[in-house]
């Protein structure tokens, strides 16, 4: 085996690799442990240098896929989010910042740990795929090219979905903070230790969130309503939850495009409704629709009410021009986040990167998703055979119950005598407590109503509601 020459084809491009120097393979993985990250299994059935991905340009640390020695054993996962937007790349910080934690903690059981970022946004200069393509594409690139186990995100629901239909045949743990869709749950069987499931959120699903916009219309006496629904796995599931909860009378105005969203919106419009329930995974359909129903007369009367997707800051920027449409918003969110973890991810949060992270929705759960794969690495490392999804997947069922632990600075080094007797721990996470139910392998979270504040420049809480 001539493994100085493909090391340094892989960490140097400065050759090629032929029949004569590679060796056979039948899966990226026997080609990372032979020759180190960065060494993938080609069609022909030799390794060959990993592939570049214009989706996936950057990683943690810079020189992980540079220095194939340095990082033959390192843990490494994929992070999955729509980069054009701010409050994703927010969400791609807070992956960032556990890992280098981890990193400072000496890794997974002295494996280097790592992440390569990968977007899922449309953008014609990168390719012409949309987002549920692109999703399927860098996931495919992951499993395929780098032989990741583990994936944080997709963010929505529809990517979530799209990534977990390949990552489950590929044995790959996926761990969206933000997707919340009820519709997620039936993508698997109920687990058992024997047979966790691949498929985790550190955000609850929207069963929760959907009752309690039912209630708040109720409670507001609102009788008439229109729902403006994404044909998705988020937009459908969520509205179903409404329906089913909700008393009053409802008209479905389901769109799937651009031009559709704005012919319900036209409709909405024009109906005899009260309120119009806007729902899409998309905060650009958010901001797109506020700036349709701000130059529309058919909404002069009527109240908006918006989802936990679009309750981020670059709903604000983008439907900045409809800000005399704002008092009469409002919408639903997981609850603002509180507790010591907490405020010591905001304070490394800015330390690292110089913003507030309250700013950008779903960053705490974003943090917690990235340490949930550390944490199920360290136990995978101690107690299975190996560091596949199912592997991992059996050590978060071992953060529900047992010692308090906080996630952060010294969460390895807490959890590590634990993992190594067989013991569970009892994780508080920066989004709260992650404490999964043994069967759904889900947990659960208060939501919040808020408005916009008097001078658009931010959201406001009005109440909450604990389930």
């Amino acid at each position: 085996m001539r493994i100085c020459e493909l090391l340094l084809a892989v960490a140097l491009g400065g050759c090629s690799l032929t029949v004569s120097n590679a060796d056979r393979c039948e899966s990226t993985a026997e080609c990372r442990s032979a020759f180190g990250l960065g060494s993938a299994c080609g069609d022909d059935g030799f390794c060959r240098p990993a592939l570049p991905s214009p989706r996936c340009a950057r990683t943690f640390p810079p020189n992980l896929l540079t220095e194939p020695e340095t990082f033959r054993d390192a843990f490494v996962v994929g992070a999955i989010a729509d980069e054009s937007l701010e409050t994703h790349r927010a969400r791609q910080n807070a992956v960032q910042l556990a890992f280098s934690e981890a990193r400072d903690q000496g890794g997974v059981e002295d494996r280097p740990v790592g992440v390569v970022f990968c977007t899922n946004e449309v953008d014609p200069t990168l390719d012409a795929l949309d987002q549920r393509g692109a999703t399927e594409a860098v996931t495919r690139y992951l499993i395929d090219e780098l032989a990741v186990r583990a994936i944080v995100g997709p963010p929505s629901s529809d990517a979530a979905s799209a990534a977990f239909a390949i990552a489950s045949a590929a044995d790959t743990l996926i761990v969206s903070p933000s997707a919340t869709s009820p519709s997620l749950t039936a993508l698997e069987p109920d687990a058992t230790d024997a047979m966790p499931g691949l498929l985790w959120r550190t955000v609850p699903p929207d069963s929760l969130q959907g009752r309690v916009i039912a209630g708040d219309l109720e409670m507001r006496s609102v009788t008439r309503i229109a729902l403006i629904v994404q044909e998705s796995t988020y937009g459908t599931g969520l509205a179903d939850v409404i329906e089913a909860h909700y008393s009053g009378t409802v008209q479905r105005y389901p769109f799937s495009t651009a031009s559709g969203r704005n012919a319900a919106a036209t409709d909405a419009g024009s109906g005899a409704h009260e309120e119009v329930v806007f729902i899409s995974s998309q905060t650009s359909d958010a901001s797109a629709f506020l700036l349709f129903a701000e130059a529309f007369a058919g909404y002069a009367e009527k109240n908006v009410f918006l989802t936990d997707a679009a309750h981020n800051l670059d709903l604000l920027t983008e439907a900045g021009a409809a800000s005399a449409l704002f008092p009469r918003v409002r919408g639903s969110a997981p609850a603002p986040l509180a507790g010591v973890t907490y405020d010591a991810f905001l304070a490394s949060y800015r330390a690292e990167f110089g913003e507030d992270a309250r700013s950008f929705s779903f960053s705490a759960n974003a943090y917690d998703a990235a340490w949930l794969t550390l944490l199920g690495a360290s136990w995978a490392a101690l107690q299975e055979a190996d560091l596949g999804g199912r592997s991992l997947a059996r050590g978060l069922r071992h953060l529900s119950g047992g010692v308090p632990v906080t996630l952060g600075a010294d969460a390895l080094s807490l959890t590590r005598d634990r993992f190594r007797l067989g013991e569970a721990v009892d994780i508080e996470g920066a989004s709260g407590a992650l404490d999964y139910d043994a069967v759904l392998e889900e947990t659960t979270a208060p939501v919040e109503i808020w408005t916009i504040s008097t001078d658009a420049s931010s959201f406001v809480s009005e109440y909450e509601v604990t389930p």
